[in-house]
């Protein structure tokens, strides 16, 4: 009885992890984990290495019990850890071959197609390559550029850029971010909190002064 409860406590606890552990297996690369993928991207692979070599050896283990239904649940466990872990390390590969085809690419071709991107960073050594190979029109800055650096450590990164593109004869790069105000404003601080421009508009009395509050708040 003591052991029926261990093994079928221990294979809950194996299904409940494998199913984020899938879930990142399967999503790790997209847009959707951008924003925690460099702290998340570790969990994946190792977490369903472990459970594969758990569920190995429990099955080399018990592979003389007559227990049908253990067995299968055992192999099961086994089977979605070794899927997780291939579609892991299936999408990194594709991931850093579709890499190396963008910065191998034409650059003609990179630069007709890249001057239609404004793209997001974690890593500003990969940005300034991509700037470098003429792959992209803008930059995305958001809060966590910020971290772990100053405005003005920012600011030389970006001048940087734009050196970049000056010296390929290329008109400069956008600098986006998402700053509407109120609980969207991305870069505050250092910039200042506003509010929601709906409550600055509300509280103008005439045409003329709601024309020139939103101004103001522009």
């Amino acid at each position: 009885m003591k052991n029926s409860v261990l093994f079928w406590t221990v294979s809950l606890a194996q299904f409940l992890l494998i199913l984020p552990l899938g879930f990142l297996a399967l999503k790790l690369r997209t847009p959707l984990l951008a924003s925690v993928r460099t702290e998340l991207w570790w969990l994946a692979p190792c977490g369903l290495s472990a459970l594969l070599c758990l569920n190995l050896l429990r099955l080399w283990q018990h592979k003389q019990t007559a227990n049908r239904l253990r067995n299968g649940v055992r192999f099961l466990f086994l089977a979605l850890s070794a899927a997780g872990l291939a579609i892991v390390l299936t999408t990194e590969g594709k991931y850093h071959l579709a890499k190396r085809s963008v910065l191998a690419a034409d650059p003609a071709q990179l630069e007709r197609l890249g001057q239609h991107l404004v793209v997001g960073y974690q890593n500003f050594e990969t940005l300034q390559t991509l700037v470098q190979k003429r792959g992209i029109g803008g930059v995305f800055i958001t809060h966590h550029n910020l971290e772990e650096q100053t405005v003005e450590q920012l600011q030389q990164q970006i001048a940087a850029l734009q050196a970049i593109r000056q010296a390929q004869n290329l008109p400069p790069l956008w600098i986006a971010t998402d700053q509407e105000g109120g609980v969207v404003s991305r870069l505050s601080p250092p910039l200042t909190q506003l509010p929601p421009l709906a409550e600055v508009v509300s509280q103008s009395s005439t045409r003329a002064t709601q024309q020139k509050d939103v101004q103001q708040y522009g």
